[in-house]
């Protein structure tokens, strides 16, 4: 298979950091499920992690057993990345083609636990990666596809 993203050099980005926040946070409430909150802030907003290079946040959805996390990042795609599962490959893992050209990969880890995780990686064509990751009980977790449309929205880069 070709490489979905050539090797280039990673780019810098044209924003500043509190203007790539703002503008990621003021996507989300269009994306997130209905009733998504944060647990520590007024509502839910991305902030810059360091260690990790990205923008991250974190939703909780429902209540009692029918809640979930749901945490967000965006990246800048490593060059010469290949699309592919978080947590798993083969039948585990599945391929979502979206529409714009990205492709998202999905699989469902931990399904023996109490609170397994369904994550979705977008590999964007703009070299935008989005990694969502829900955790909750099975039946409460959102579906792939449902995940992969938020991935690929086009509010959630970091290329304008």
């Amino acid at each position: 298979m070709p490489s979905f993203l050539p090797d280039q050099p990673v780019t810098t980005l044209s924003e500043t950091q509190p203007a790539v926040i703002a503008r990621l946070t003021g996507a989300l409430p269009g994306l997130l499920p209905a009733g998504a909150r944060s647990k520590s802030c007024p509502r839910v907003e991305f902030y810059y992690e360091p260690k990790g290079d990205d923008y991250r946040a974190v939703a909780w959805v429902g209540a009692g057993s029918e809640e979930y996390s749901l945490a967000i990042m965006v990246s800048p795609a490593t060059p010469g990345a290949e699309p592919h599962c978080l947590n798993a490959e083969g039948e585990a893992c599945t391929r979502i083609d979206q529409p714009g050209g990205a492709i998202a990969m999905a699989d469902l880890a931990g399904t023996d636990t109490a609170k397994p995780q369904r994550s979705v990686t977008v590999f964007r064509p703009d070299r935008t990666t989005i990694l969502l990751a829900a955790i909750g009980r099975v039946r409460a977790l959102p579906p792939a596809a449902q995940l992969a449309a938020i991935g690929s929205a086009p509010g959630l880069t970091l290329h304008p």
